[in-house]
């Protein structure tokens, strides 16, 4: 009878195949969960320096806004400083026609264009009526006070009737000037001004009384009335810087009323 084969094993040798089994294992599950932590780590320095990046887009906006609101928030002004159309000339320069020296305004702007327009008009009817055997006369006189410039054209007629036109414009925007303008420049309020207004043509009215009639009180009563002692009156800056104005007088025969330059101040 032939014995069975059997196989002898050593015990340390299966013991140490175990451990390296073990050993095998766990380097393997280390390497394995350490890649995982590895990447997640990755991934949250991709997302910290993602969310950096807009934080910074969201603080570069947030500048750029406040700086296009700062502009917003400065003030805007239409006011453009005004040029001389020919620099080699003043502000306001003559031009000389057969019957008289016209003023011209020398400023670049279109209030300036449309004060010329009206002056020359005015000559020219002037110059009209002169061609069909009329008489009449044609001066100016120009005034600057600081930025202020006052042209008062004087228009002369047979019945000894003088037209008056004021311009006023401020050469350093080529605007008009209103009269409140002129008023506040004048350290004057509109009360006040009125109130010189009413002076000075009670005075102009007064001046008229003494040589009238009884007959002709009611008429020189509208020398006072509220067409002169308004805000409307025409006005200019004198040569001194102080205000005139041109006030309507109602005469006795003749032309119904008479235009007259007085001091208001």
């Amino acid at each position: 009878m032939k014995e069975k084969g059997s196989v002898k094993v050593n015990l340390g040798v299966v013991i140490c195949i175990i451990i390296i089994f073990i050993l095998l294992a766990v380097c393997g599950a280390m390497y394995y969960f350490g890649f995982i932590e590895k990447g997640k780590v990755a991934e949250n320095i991709n997302k910290r320096e993602t969310q950096g990046t807009k934080n910074i887009e969201i603080v570069n906006e947030i500048k750029n806004t406040t700086v296009e609101n700062k502009e917003a928030d400065k003030p805007t002004t239409t006011e453009k400083k005004s040029e001389k159309i020919d620099e080699g000339k003043d502000w306001v320069y003559s031009e000389n026609k057969k019957y008289g020296k016209v003023p011209q305004i020398n400023i670049n702007s279109e209030t300036a264009s449309i004060f010329n327009e009206e002056i020359n008009n005015e000559y020219n009817e002037l110059e009209k009526f002169k061609r069909e055997g009329s008489d009449g006369t044609y001066e100016y006189e120009e005034y600057t006070n600081g930025d202020y410039i006052s042209i008062v054209v004087k228009i002369g007629s047979a019945n000894d009737m003088t037209q008056y036109s004021i311009y006023n414009i401020n050469k350093k925007t080529g605007n008009s000037v209103s009269n409140l303008e002129l008023i506040n420049s004048r350290g004057m309020s509109k009360t006040e001004y009125l109130e010189k207004m009413k002076k000075a043509s009670d005075k102009k009215y007064n001046e008229f009384k003494s040589r009238a009639t009884t007959n002709d009180d009611r008429m020189l009563g509208e020398t006072v009335n509220e067409i002169n002692n308004s805000i409307d009156t025409p006005i200019f800056l004198d040569k001194d810087g102080k205000i005139d104005a041109i006030i309507r007088e109602v005469t006795f025969a003749g032309a119904s009323y008479y235009y007259f330059k007085v001091d208001v101040e």
